[in-house]
This record gives C-alpha cells, sequence and structure tokens, in this order.
C-alpha cells in the first residue's frame, strides 16, 4: 500500500522528532493485528512529543457514533462521550464535531483556559485539569469513504502552535486514515481466506464421505433385497439392512445440508434472507415448515457481521431439525435498536439448564460474542426458542466495546 500523496508531499518539513514517531507509527501498521492497538500506539507517539501534553484519536461511522480509538496523557474514562455530550446540550461549541463536519483542521490558543472558565464545559471540568496544557488542535482525516476521524492533540503549557507542528498532525491524520484502511483490506483478506476453506471442505466433503455414503446406502439396500429372497430365515437381517439404509439416509441428508451450508460464501451479495432460504429448502418437507423472515435493513451491515447471523440462525434449526423432531420451525431477523435474531420450534425441547452441552450452542454463544451480542434460551413441552440479540451491531470484533 503506497503512502498517501499529502504524507508523502510533508516528510521533508519535519523536524528529527516528529520523523521518528511518524516512522515508529508507520511500523506499527505491520507489527500490530489489532487495530485498536495501533492507533492507541500512535496516540502515544503524540503523546511522547515534548510540545504535546495529551492526544486523542477518535473515528465517527455514521449517526454521530464516535470511538474513542487511543488515548495519550488523559486517564481513560469511559464516561467521556457522554460527558462531552452533556457539555453540548449546555451550549459549548465542540471543536472535535466542527473538524469532523467541515473537514478542515481547528487550532484553538488558550483553548484550556477558555473551556475552564465556561460553565457550559463544566461536566468535562475535571478531566481537563488532569493535564497541564494550553492550545488545542484537531485534524480529520477520511476513513475511506466508511466515515472520518479526528486526531485531537493538546499542546503543552508554553507550546508553540507552529507551521512544522500543524504538517506534523496533519501527516499523523493520514497515517492515522491508512492504519484503518490497512486493517480493513486485512480484515477482508481474512474473510476471503475463511470463504475458501469452507469451499475446499465443502468439496472434500461432497467428493469423498457424500460418496462413501451413497455407496454404502446402495450396498444396504442390495443386502436387504437379499435377505428378502431368503424367506423366513432372512427376515431379521432383512430388517435390520433396512434400519441401516434409513440411517444412512437420514446421515446423507443431514451431511449434505452441512455441505450446502459451508459453500454459502455470498450471503453479502444475494442479502440475507436468500441465502437463508437457500438452506432452509434443505429441509422443507411436507412434515415439516421452515419459515424464513429477514429484514431487508440488515442487508447494509458488516458481510462480516451477516456472515456470523447466517451460521447462528442455521445452526439453530440445524440443531432443532436434527434433536427436536419439530414440525415447524421459524426463523426471523429484525431490526429495532439494533438486530435481534429469534428461532423457534415445536419440537421435544432440550435441558435448557446446559445450554453449552452441545456443540452447535457452543458455537451459536461464540459467533454472538464475537459481536457483543446475547444468546437467550428457552425450552419446554411447546418447543424452544433462542433470541440472539445485537445492540451494537455495527461495532466492528477488534474495536472493543463503544465508549
Amino acid at each position: 500500500m503506497s503512502l498517501p500523496e499529502s504524507l508523502a508531499d510533508d516528510l521533508g518539513e519535519m523536524d528529527f522528532a516528529r520523523m521518528a514517531a511518524l516512522a515508529r507509527s508507520a511500523a506499527g501498521l505491520a507489527s500490530r493485528d489489532d487495530l485498536g492497538s495501533v492507533l492507541a500506539a500512535l496516540a502515544g507517539e503524540l503523546g511522547n512529543l515534548e510540545d504535546v501534553a495529551g492526544a486523542q484519536v477518535v473515528i465517527a461511522e455514521g449517526n454521530d457514533s464516535l470511538q474513542l480509538m487511543g488515548s495519550a496523557g488523559f486517564a481513560a474514562d469511559p464516561e467521556f462521550f457522554g460527558l462531552l455530550a452533556a457539555c453540548q446540550e449546555r451550549g459549548a461549541d465542540l471543536a472535535t464535531f466542527r473538524a469532523l463536519a467541515d473537514g478542515t483542521q481547528i487550532v484553538i490558543p488558550g483553548r484550556r483556559a477558555q473551556m475552564l472558565a465556561s460553565d457550559a464545559w463544566s461536566p468535562l471540568h475535571a478531566y481537563l485539569r488532569e493535564v497541564e496544557w494550553s492550545d488545542f488542535v484537531a485534524t480529520p482525516f477520511p476513513l475511506n469513504g466508511a466515515g472520518t476521524g479526528v486526531i485531537n492533540c493538546y499542546m503543552a503549557a508554553g507550546a508553540a502552535v507552529t507551521p512544522d507542528a500543524i504538517t506534523f498532525f496533519r501527516s499523523m491524520g493520514a497515517l492515522a486514515g491508512l492504519a484503518i484502511d490497512y486493517h480493513d483490506l486485512m480484515r477482508r483478506d481474512r474473510e476471503r481466506v475463511r470463504r475458501e476453506e469452507r469451499d475446499r471442505l465443502a468439496r472434500d466433503l461432497h467428493d469423498s464421505v457424500l460418496q462413501r455414503m451413497f455407496a454404502l446406502s446402495m450396498q444396504s439396500k442390495a443386502l436387504e433385497r437379499a435377505a428378502d429372497r431368503m424367506g423366513d430365515t432372512g427376515a431379521e437381517l432383512a430388517a435390520e439392512a433396512r434400519t441401516f439404509y434409513e440411517t444412512s439416509q437420514s446421515a446423507r441428508a443431514e451431511l449434505r445440508a452441512i455441505v450446502e451450508s459451508e459453500r454459502t460464501t455470498s450471503v453479502g451479495e444475494t442479502g440475507l434472507l436468500d441465502a437463508l432460504e437457500q438452506f432452509a429448502r434443505q429441509w422443507r418437507s411436507d412434515a415439516l415448515q421452515i419459515e424464513i423472515t429477514a429484514d431487508a435493513r440488515t442487508d447494509n451491515r458488516d458481510p462480516a457481521f451477516l456472515e456470523d447471523v447466517y451460521f447462528i440462525v442455521t445452526e439453530a434449526v440445524f440443531n432443532a431439525v436434527r434433536h427436536a423432531r419439530p414440525t415447524r420451525v421459524s426463523a426471523s431477523i429484525v431490526e429495532q435498536k439494533g438486530v435481534t435474531c429469534v428461532v423457534r420450534d415445536d419440537g421435544t425441547g432440550f435441558d435448557a439448564d446446559r445450554p453449552n452441552a452441545g456443540f452447535g450452542l457452543r458455537s451459536i454463544t461464540q459467533r454472538a460474542s464475537h459481536w457483543a451480542g446475547s444468546v437467550v434460551l428457552s425450552s419446554g413441552r411447546h418447543g424452544s426458542r433462542i433470541e440472539v440479540a445485537f445492540p451494537d451491531a455495527d461495532r466492528r470484533p477488534s474495536d472493543g466495546p463503544r465508549t
């Protein structure tokens, strides 16, 4: 990945200390897997400079949802954005929001004194007093069309905001955008490798195990016919052969459903509902109704999230069909303050006191926790219900919880 032109143009204008900080931050792109740690390290490099008392790296991804991705100088405060919102309600001028909205760098001399003298900023006065600083610089940067970000720098008391400092902050902003784009590319590459591996597994199962299962079922059928020709002496053998044939047919159907679900690599392209319908067609019969509903708005979410939702729903349906002998299964995906998936069946139920006893339920729980989701199980004489709720479905797994 090449450096942005703006970053390359600025390299010749920096002093050694700032050039070294930029180089260390750039090296972090290759040495760290977690996006949050990269941006936290970038904020740390800013905080280590003599003329910077504190720094923050903030990103916004639609609906004014802010995430504090890295901070230096100030103590971590999970209530920071809540306190910031309280200041805004009291009429405070939020330079961070202006920088994000306008896309222009903002420099405010004497910002700390202004904020501490204003009652509008009183909810954040304790936070602002943690560090001795004076001027404030907010430097926005783009996120490859997915949103915007801003680097907030709190200049040390007595330090001047020089043209060199302005150039350096702009370069660090470009580097932050580059870090986010880089990790997005890495995430998509990992998803591609995962899909290719599932396709390979599905092909292997189809070409080897399924074919062998078919051969076994045919052999059992041939054995049954031979036993029938033996008359009464072969009745017991014929019955055993029929049982073996029926078992092998059931196993083939389950394995074929697994193969088909593993082959589903285009959830983000075809849409979640179509992908789930494709899965459900493998199981529908005169004795089993399967109903699938999904809010079309869910298809606008992260493809990796859609993929996990797909496997959560199919695993829940698969478990019900295999173990509960239902006549009806329904699955719904609803968009309302996040995403909620509910799978119901009218089968024989399961032991709700041991929800993690089976691999399928463990898999559902693990996939849900990957996106900070919760799983609620209930079961009784009239069937079972599994609800998986994602109140913060836009959160990237590598980001950690939103502040």
